[in-house]
């Protein structure tokens, strides 16, 4: 069962007031935090990485100006915990998708966070159009989750972050396409946003 809270202080910087924070119950126990961003129906699932929080992503859920929902893996942020690997964090991670973004075709993972998407759209029983994985940590557990994904995966990387060039060429074999940002990991905000609008053309089967 999901809650949500009015605008609270916490939001008092951000400059909008379509923005509120959510909580939902999740099976394995605990609650899952989020933030939804806009009015209407969550067109992008957004999960930032274990080691930061909802709120890191405030830049990109802005520049993005769509209804979005951002979400903190479990231990982290406004989660209840323990924390758990990004990977065993997927159920979690399609529990509250499926309360606060039942419709929302692309889901976009940042760092490890990005392993929780492929877990979780493992887990989603639904298609789902775009998992865009932006700087992920491409272990070999990872690229397994990659080639056994049965929705189409994008990749998107800051200059100077973890995805190599000889680890674009290997995505390339897989058919799974890179984009360069152009921006450090610090400055995600309006590229990503920008790369994530363009997303909506992208064929949802």
């Amino acid at each position: 069962m999901s809650a949500a809270s009015a605008p609270e202080n916490e939001f008092s910087d951000v400059g909008t007031s379509s923005v509120v924070r959510r909580w939902v119950n999740i099976s394995t126990g605990g609650h899952l935090s989020g933030v939804s961003w806009g009015t209407g129906p969550a067109e992008f699932v957004l999960v930032a990485p274990s080691g930061g929080q909802a709120r890191d992503l405030d830049a990109v859920a802005l520049a993005l100006d769509r209804p979005a929902i951002v979400l903190d893996l479990p231990g982290t942020g406004r989660s209840s915990g323990p924390a758990t690997t990004p990977r065993r964090a997927g159920r979690a991670v399609a529990e509250a998708i499926a309360s606060f973004g039942p419709r929302a075709q692309v889901w976009a993972g940042v760092g490890d966070g990005a392993t929780a998407v492929l877990s979780a759209a493992a887990r989603a029983g639904r298609p789902v159009g775009l998992l865009l994985l932006v700087d992920p940590d491409l272990t070999d557990d990872v690229l397994a989750l990659v080639d056994a994904a049965t929705n189409p995966v994008a990749v998107a990387r800051t200059d100077a972050g973890p995805v190599s060039d000889s680890l674009v060429e290997g995505l390339r074999v897989r058919d799974v396409p890179v984009t360069d940002l152009g921006v450090p990991a610090s400055g995600l905000g309006e590229a990503l946003a920008a790369h994530l609008r363009r997303t909506v053309t992208v064929p949802t089967s």
